[in-house]
């Protein structure tokens, strides 16, 4: 038959078209890249993705509706003639197309389908239920009620036309759920008090829809459905229940949130300071009972004393505000019955915070001193007085690092509380005195109300206290004492006298080698306000530098230009322009040797885009090629930035090409080089046969949190049914899973991603929380991937004296590119995530080691040919015989690899090896390698033999094993393994120790209050000792006292983390690190502290608020250093 178009039209917004003529063809394409539309005929809607055309045949129809919003175009058409609209005789219709399962409960399932690509004039579809007729529907969707829980189904779906005709049909099979009659636990955040903003969670024990309101009202199925966290700015009434997914309604859920200024219960004297720009009074009354202070020895000129603006009375170190304490009515109420606070807030604050006339009762910086009458009726002096204070974290700092500085624009609240008990305690804006309450003296009757006997004098200085201006902004008296709480809702009241003024940029300017870059620090003044603004980065001259939207600026030519920094916040906006020079090369210390040749230890020779690489080279000299005590001064240059950059010896690869890297001495006269190509990263697709999607009941997994011993079986047997599957990924259905491990530790399959659905995986407390285990154990494992998986330990279930460091969630050995993504470590009370080593191992498969002796040396070289050289060089020492390597693996490492490991008998940390076949023939070598790093062994290779490089051959080896100096083995480690934007916090131990492993990558994760038992820091590179190299973190957060310890380790990059009050310690047994591009905001535990035993660079990093650095090196009598180039301290 032959079709004529009758109607063409082109449309971006819903369309209804009415026919005199029946209309029988349509064609609909979608013009739009990324969403779709809908049409409507004989009330069957049929969707048309994006960019996809629709084309069919359908019963005569005189209506069409297009539902869209983007752009499309439309032909509809009919039959040549009238005649031929009669029905004819047509073929059955083709059957649907993706048939999926879109929600199943304990009695209903619901089932979507896509109609055919061509519709055949299909007007319904007949359900059916394990082969009986159920129903028919016009739409392209079912759901299916009055089912029986826990019942396995098979439902077809057959397409049927105006004829009557059916498509054969598809099936799909279901089991539903398990009946739950069960309601959902909710809750919410605590009632409490606020003074600007505050954030509402509202959670629920299972998937639940959440319907809440914030006016009081009880809530209904047609109040506002929850979708994740809120602010509230007002005083609010929340209420809020939950149904699940089979209706069960939990109970309704109140909190009231309220918004408070400074607290007022006990009040009796507040002097608000703010809001008086331009006044000259030189009086104030108090708000309370309107007590006039007097302001003494102000000039009011608007400029140097005085309301000069609104923040506060500007006061210089000889002014002063008199309040007449010792007069009606303030002499009556203040008394010490319930307590007494004082509290006074200021900008630069220093020196004097008060006195009395009569000099009896003094503050000034941290201490206090008030007279009190003693058990024999004499009166004395009472100190109190704290050097450290300690805010609610647990975070400890002394005074005058709690203290917001001159000029940073920030408040800071003194307050001195005496308690109810005659103790007292002191704060410094929300931090308490570490020391505790101050304890009354053992001759102690009772204070002595200095107060009332005396006036009082603000900012009286005394003792010349007072180095600089002060504004005071508050000063309060309470008669009765504050609690923490109250005191830290006051500071954060007086916060919001804080004014958004401008940003700060750090570096002010700065000094580029083309291919370095600089990573600035943007805060705002003050400081508050900093995660408010809203930033972008501008270079000048694109050609010089370019920025990135994290504010890292790159060096691509030499030249001078500069980056402007950007910064809104509300309807504010603030620029600032940074500097910058450009030059061709680093300018280098010169190396106290004479250097002869570069030889490149460990490279890569493909990388992946978006992957980082740690380099190491060794500038040799004559002679002894290089000693441990020698310097080592290496520059690294890329020969095409845009490929690939290098930065002390740190590779990161941006686009697919190649490019050179080369190494060069100090003099850039002597180099090595090699070729790196970077490619694309190829993913392949996961179809969804290669999916096992877990079954909850099947493999009676518990999802609400019970039944540990079910579901951690569960889990297990769901790995091994992934694994021999065999599947590409493994999902795990959302919930809340309890697991134990006395029910057996959990080991993941290899080759396989897994994904955890963001449920949360709760440890149970148990016997082995006194002594130790391992929940999940990645070992013998390539390819492995964990997803969305929040494992939380049993911190909060015990105690540190009633668990164990060896609580380990999660151990890693032995394993080849396995990666953590998207997952959260939480709440162990051990080492939480723990890397480790096996000797003589690789993926599972047992290996041999290879002893090497004191007794195997002789002096001498070997050529290039594997000959020893007839002629005898000094600092050379050559096997004397073949070393036979044939039990070693893929790769190896060389050193003494016992115990603590080190440098115990063989001194030179050089070594090259010379590898034959089974009949002794030479294969290849390895010049100049590097102790402790691994090393490719040739496939055919079977014996060895060795040169090092040190003032005389080893004397003596380890007795136990005939004399060995060193080992060459096969250590199964992890290699290549990343984790990428995973949480770590509340760990009692560690957040994550590092205890053996190389080429790591850490990127993007956050680590948070990790504490409580030695070490007691986010990441400890420790137990693996000198075996770890090679491991790159960067774009992480560390807020814990004590962020990274370094106790050993190789070739560790550290760049491009933020420190939060929180520090970071390297060992001097630590080598070749680079820590570079670093933010340290406010001290942390230590003072961060950078030691080494081989040249290593701290540069580029920026230390603000107090923090601050010291370096060192394991040999005093060493030439090489740790490098600081052009660090921020502020």
């Amino acid at each position: 038959m032959i079709f004529i178009i009758k109607d063409y039209f082109e449309n971006n917004a819903p369309t209804i078209k009415n026919y005199d003529t029946a209309m029988i063809r349509l064609k609909i394409t979608n013009l739009h890249p990324t969403t779709s539309l809908s049409f409507n005929i004989h009330n069957i809607t049929i969707t048309v993705r994006a960019n996809e055309t629709f084309e069919g045949n359908f019963a005569p129809f005189n209506t069409l509706s297009v539902q869209s919003s983007v752009p499309f175009r439309c032909y509809v058409s009919s039959w040549l003639n009238n005649d031929e609209l009669k029905p004819e005789p047509e073929s059955p219709p083709r059957n649907v197309e993706n048939l999926m399962i879109h929600q199943v409960t304990a009695t209903s399932v619901t089932l979507q389908w896509d109609p055919p690509l061509y519709h055949d004039g299909i007007t319904s579809y007949d359900i059916s239920q394990n082969d009986q007729f159920r129903e028919n529907v016009v739409n392209p969707s079912v759901t299916l009620a009055n089912l029986s829980p826990s019942t396995f189904y098979t439902f077809t779906v057959q397409a049927k036309n105006e004829a009557g005709q059916t498509s054969t049909g598809v099936s799909i099979t279901v089991t539903t759920l398990e009946l739950d009659e069960t309601p959902p636990t909710l809750t919410v955040t605590p009632s409490g008090f606020f003074s600007q903003s505050h954030e509402i969670t509202i959670t629920s024990s299972e998937p639940a829809t959440i319907y809440y309101t914030l006016n009081g009202d009880e809530p209904t199925s047609t109040s506002p459905v929850y979708s994740g966290p809120f602010i509230i700015t007002e005083t609010t009434t929340l209420q809020a229940y939950a149904i699940d997914n089979t209706g069960n309604k939990s109970a309704l859920q109140s909190a009231l949130y309220q918004k408070i200024g400074i607290q007022t219960e006990g009040i009796i004297l507040h002097y608000d300071f703010t809001n008086r720009s331009g006044e000259t009074n030189n009086s104030i009354s108090d708000t309370i009972h309107g007590v006039v202070a007097s302001l003494i020895g102000l000039s009011h000129d608007g400029v140097s004393d005085g309301y000069v603006t609104d923040q506060g009375l500007l006061v210089n170190r000889e002014d002063y505000v008199e309040i007449p304490t010792n007069a009606s009515p303030l002499n009556q109420l203040i008394t010490f019955e319930n307590g007494l606070t004082i509290q006074m807030a200021s900008f630069n604050t220093n020196g004097s915070h008060w006195k009395t006339v009569d000099g009896k009762f003094t503050a000034a910086r941290s201490d206090v001193f008030i007279p009190y009458l003693t058990t024999t009726g004499q009166q004395n002096t009472r100190a109190i007085n704290s050097y450290w204070f300690k805010d609610e974290q647990g975070q400890k700092k002394s005074y005058q690092d709690w203290l917001n500085p001159i000029d940073s624009h920030a408040i800071n609240l003194f307050t001195l509380r005496f308690n109810t008990d005659q103790t007292a305690s002191l704060f410094i804006n929300d931090a308490i005195n570490d020391n505790g309450p101050r304890p009354v003296p053992n001759d102690f009757a009772s204070t002595v109300n200095a107060l009332i006997q005396s006036p009082l004098q603000l900012r009286k200085d005394f003792v010349a206290h007072n180095q600089a201006p002060e504004i005071i902004v508050a000063f309060a008296i309470y008669n009765r004492a504050l609690t923490d709480e109250e005191v830290k809702n006051n500071y954060d009241y007086y916060q919001q006298t804080e004014q958004l003024i401008g940003i700060s940029a750090l570096p002010q300017t700065i000094s580029l080698a083309i291919g370095e870059s600089q990573k600035l620090f943007i805060e705002a003044i003050p400081s508050q306000y900093t995660s408010d603004l809203t930033l972008d980065f501008q270079s000048n001259n694109e050609q010089i530098v370019e920025v990135d939207n994290r504010g890292r600026i790159k060096a691509l030519t030499a030249g001078t230009t500069s980056v402007n920094v950007m910064a809104a916040y509300e309807e504010q906006s603030f620029t600032t322009t940074i500097p910058i020079d450009v030059q061709l090369s680093p300018s280098l210390p010169p190396s106290n040797r004479t250097i002869t040749e570069i030889v490149i230890n460990k490279k890569k020779e493909t990388m992946v885009v978006g992957e980082a690489t740690v380099l190491m080279a060794t500038a040799l000299s004559e002679g002894l090629p290089f000693d441990v005590l020698n310097d080592n001064i290496v520059f690294w240059e890329s020969e095409n930035i845009h490929i690939a950059t290098v930065q002390y010896g740190v590779v990161e690869a941006l686009t697919s090409g190649t490019t050179t890297i080369t190494a060069y001495d100090s003099s850039k006269t002597i180099a090595a080089s090699f070729t790196l190509t970077v490619s694309e990263r190829a993913e392949q697709p996961i179809e969804e046969a290669d999916i096992l999607y877990v079954n909850a009941e099947q493999y009676d997994i518990h999802l609400d949190e019970t039944n540990a011993l079910a579901t951690t079986n569960g889990i297990q047997a769901a790995f091994d049914d992934a694994l021999l599957g065999p599947y590409k990924k493994v999902i795990f259905p959302y919930g809340h899973y309890l697991i134990n491990p006395t029910v057996r530790t959990l080991f993941p399959p290899t080759n396989i991603i897994i994904d955890f659905s963001d449920s949360k995986i709760q440890i149970e407390a148990s016997e082995k929380t006194k002594t130790g285990y391992r929940m999940f154990y990645f070992t013998n494992l390539e390819n492995t991937k964990l997803l969305n998986a929040h494992i939380y330990g049993e911190r909060n279930d015990t105690t540190v004296a009633e668990s164990t460091e060896g609580c380990l969630s999660v151990l890693i050995d032995d394993c080849k590119n396995v990666s953590f993504e998207s997952c959260t470590f939480n709440q162990s009370p051990g080492f939480n995530f723990i890397t480790g080593t096996i000797h003589n191992r690789e993926l599972g498969e047992v290996k041999s080691d290879t002893v090497v002796s004191w007794s195997h040396f002789e002096p001498g070289d070997i050529d290039d040919q594997g000959n020893a050289r007839a002629e005898i060089n000094n600092h050379r020492f050559r096997s004397s015989t073949y070393l036979n390597i044939s039990g070693l693996g893929s790769y190896y490492l060389l050193g003494y690899t016992q115990g603590y490991q080190g440098f115990r008998y063989l001194r030179s940390r050089l070594y090259s090896i010379y590898f034959y076949d089974e009949n002794h023939l030479f294969i290849s070598s390895q010049t100049y390698n590097l102790q402790f790093y691994n090393y490719d062994k040739p496939q055919a290779a079977k014996w060895v033999k060795i040169v090092i490089y040190q003032e005389a051959p080893p004397a003596d080896g380890d007795t136990d094993f005939n004399g060995a100096v060193a080992f060459l083995r096969t250590i199964g480690m992890p290699r290549q393994c990343k984790i990428k934007n995973c949480h770590f916090e509340e760990n009692t131990s560690t957040g994550l120790a590092m205890c053996g492993g190389q080429e790591w990558l850490i990127e993007g994760n956050t680590f948070v209050n990790n504490k409580g038992r030695t070490p007691g820091c986010d990441i400890d590179w420790e137990d693996g000792w000198d075996a770890m190299a090679l491991d790159v973190v960067r774009y992480n957060r560390f807020t814990s006292p004590l962020g990274i310890i370094l106790s050993a380790g190789s070739s560790l990059a550290i760049y491009e983390n933020e420190f939060t009050m929180s520090t970071m310690k390297a060992w001097g047994r630590t080598q070749n690190f680079r820590i570079y591009n670093n933010i340290f905001m406010g001290k942390g535990a230590i003072t961060n502290d950078f030691s080494t035993q081989a040249e290593s660079i701290l540069a580029r990093n920026i230390f603000t608020d107090g923090a601050g650095f010291t370096t060192g090196k394991e040999h005093e009598n060493g030439s090489y250093q740790v490098h600081t180039y052009q660090n921020t301290t502020i």
